[in-house]
């Protein structure tokens, strides 16, 4: 239950940052780009409640099911630290 409370303590401190980072990566596009994040990030979820479902009655475990999650988690993690919120949308190195 203590990781838990953890793990959506951590969460709940990424989110500012994750909006933080819309704002200064698009400019004048901001709520172009927040919105791209915000619906890729809702049909993600639903997509993996309804994986989780099907993970769990095919690998028999919680457990198991939860690894691909968890690799798509870190994913993310990485995607998201090469993210440069000085390069605004649209330029070019």
């Amino acid at each position: 239950m203590g990781l838990l409370a953890v793990g959506m303590g951590v969460l709940n401190m990424m989110l500012p940052v994750a909006w933080a980072v819309c704002a200064d990566v698009g400019g004048e596009h901001t709520g172009a780009v927040s919105g791209a994040m915000n619906t890729a990030g809702q049909l993600g979820s639903f997509v993996s409640a309804v994986a989780f479902g099907y993970l769990v009655e095919g690998l028999g475990s919680y457990d198991r099911a939860l690894m691909p999650l968890v690799g798509m988690l870190v994913v993310g993690g990485v995607a998201f630290a090469m993210v440069d919120p000085w390069r605004r949308l649209g330029e070019v190195r």
